[in-house]
C-alpha cells in the first residue's frame, strides 16, 4: 500500500484538518485489518514439506505445522526444494535472562506403572507413579527434559547401563512415597540423578557372584559346593535385604539352583533355572540379618551345563547423613 508523505505544519490544526486526518488513519486501519483477514483465510497448512512443494510454484512460500514444537513453519520453494523462513508459535526462542516472578509447572498427573512408561508424554514435570508393574524403560523426548516421579506403591525399576541409569548400576525397588528425578539424555535413554526414599535412609546394593568353571555337578562331598557368605554386622538403625538373582550358565541345558539361609531354603529362591539365556529372579524381598549364612545349592542338572555364573544382589539402607 503507498503512503503519501505529509509535511508537518507549524500551526494548529483546524477541525476540518485534523477531521481528515483522524479519517485517513482510520482507513488505512480497515484495509490493513481486511489484508490481515484475506491472508488468514488464504492461507493453507500443509500436513509436510512434500505436500507443501508439490502445491507450490517455484519461488512461492507456503505453511507447514511441526508437530513436535506446537510451530507454523513458513518456508519458500526454492530450487524445488524447502527453505525455512520463519517460525511463528507458542515455543519461542529463549536466550537467558532474569525472570521477575515465579515459574511454576503445570499440576502433577498420575500414570499408572508399565513395562515402558511415557513420563516424557505426561503433561506435567510431577508425576505419581501408581502401580506396582515392573518398569525397564521410559518413553522418548529430547535430551534435557527432566522428571520428578512420586512413587505410590512398591515396585522394581530395572537398571541399563544404556537406557534406565540408576545409581549404584542396581536395580531400585521402591517404596510408596520414595522419590525420583530423572533426566532424559535423548533417544529413550535416562539417567536417574537423584533419589530419595520416603524412610530417610540411603541405600547401597552390594552384589555377591559366584562363577562356576566347567561341568555344573550337583554337589557330592566337596564336588561343586559352592561356599558362601556371612550378613557383616549392621550399624544401629541399618537393615539387609536379599532383592534379587541372576544367573547364566555357558553352555547345556539347564542346572537348577536355591538359595539357603543358615542352611533352610529361602522363600522364593527355590527351583530357579539356570540356562544359556541370562534370567533376573526377583521375588519379595527377603530380610537378612547380621551373621546370616547364604549359601546357593546345586539341586539338579540337565544336559551337561558348564561355566555357571551367579549374582545375588543384598540391599543395605541406613540412616542417611
Amino acid at each position: 500500500m503507498p503512503f503519501t508523505k505529509r509535511v508537518t505544519v507549524g500551526r494548529p490544526l483546524s477541525y476540518d484538518e485534523a477531521d481528515a486526518n483522524w479519517d485517513e488513519l482510520e482507513r488505512i486501519y480497515d484495509e490493513t485489518l481486511a489484508a490481515r483477514d484475506i491472508a488468514v483465510a488464504d492461507t493453507i497448512i500443509y500436513p509436510d514439506e512434500t505436500a507443501g512443494i508439490a502445491a507450490t510454484a517455484e519461488g512461492g512460500y507456503f505453511v507447514v505445522l511441526d508437530t513436535g514444537t506446537d510451530e507454523l513453519v513458513f518456508v519458500r520453494k526454492v530450487a524445488g526444494a524447502p527453505v525455512e523462513q520463519l517460525r511463528i508459535g507458542a515455543r519461542l526462542p529463549y536466550g537467558g535472562g532474569t525472570l521477575v516472578t515465579a515459574l511454576n509447572h503445570a499440576p502433577a498427573v498420575t500414570l499408572a506403572s508399565t513395562t515402558t512408561t511415557n513420563i516424557g508424554a505426561a503433561a506435567a514435570n510431577a508425576i505419581t507413579i501408581t502401580g506396582t508393574t515392573t518398569i525397564a524403560a521410559f518413553d522418548t523426548i529430547a535430551n534435557g527434559a527432566v522428571r520428578v516421579l512420586t512413587f505410590a506403591a512398591a515396585l522394581t525399576l530395572t537398571h541399563n547401563a544404556t537406557s534406565l541409569i540408576l545409581p549404584g548400576g542396581a536395580n531400585i525397588t521402591t517404596a510408596a512415597g520414595d522419590v525420583a528425578i530423572f533426566l532424559s539424555l535423548g533417544a529413550g535413554n535416562w539417567r536417574c540423578i537423584a533419589y530419595q526414599r520416603a524412610s530417610g535412609k540411603a541405600v547401597i546394593n552390594v552384589p555377591h557372584t559366584w562363577s562356576v568353571s566347567g561341568e555344573i555337578k550337583v554337589p557330592v562331598g566337596q564336588t561343586d559346593v559352592l561356599p558362601g557368605f556371612f550378613v557383616p554386622s549392621l550399624a544401629p538403625g541399618q537393615t539387609a535385604k536379599l532383592v534379587e538373582a541372576r544367573h547364566k550358565i555357558g553352555a547345556g541345558t539347564s542346572a537348577t539352583v536355591k538359595l539357603q539361609k543358615n542352611g533352610v531354603d529361602i522363600t522364593g529362591f527355590t527351583g530357579i533355572s539356570v540356562t544359556t539365556t541370562a534370567t533376573l529372579t526377583n521375588p519379595a524381598d527377603v530380610t537378612l540379618a547380621a551373621g546370616d549364612y547364604i549359601q546357593p545349592v546345586v539341586t539338579a542338572v540337565s544336559g551337561t551345563p558348564t561355566n555357571m555364573t551367579l549374582t545375588i544382589s543384598v540391599e543395605y539402607t541406613a540412616e542417611a547423613l
